[in-house]
């Protein structure tokens, strides 16, 4: 586990996308590195996401355990990214992952709610349409 910066913990704590699970919507999340690049979990505010305790960790279909809780979290990291962020991971084909992941998430409902709860500027950068 990589420690998240302090004055990046500020900003996310500031921020009230990280105040509810981004899966369930439940309160008090604990927060997710959901992506990783050169075998280190990326510290930006992108690729981090508060999931409850249950989807982070516990239950069987939690990010740590289930293959598609995970590619929904990086579809997530992912659409919030602006392109400068994934500008700084050059080795990863980010298109290419946007491109699989909307073609099996686009219609979620988990993301139907996200987009009814905040402003869509707030989890869709658009930077693939």
């Amino acid at each position: 586990m990589r420690p998240i910066p302090e004055k990046l913990k500020k900003e996310l704590n500031q921020n009230p996308f990280y105040k509810q699970c981004a899966i369930t919507g439940e309160p008090n999340p604990e927060w997710h590195h959901s992506e990783r690049y050169g075998g280190r979990q990326i510290n930006a505010k992108f690729a981090i996401l508060p999931l409850s305790k249950s989807k982070h960790r516990v239950d069987n279909d939690s990010a740590h355990k289930n293959q598609n809780t995970r590619q929904f979290c990086t579809y997530m990291s992912i659409r919030r990214a602006s392109r400068e962020d994934l500008a700084a991971y050059p080795k990863r084909n980010w298109k290419q992952e946007y491109k699989f992941l909307h073609s099996k998430f686009k219609d979620d409902p988990r993301i139907k709610r996200l987009e009814r709860l905040f402003p869509k500027e707030f989890i869709d950068k658009k930077i693939f349409m």
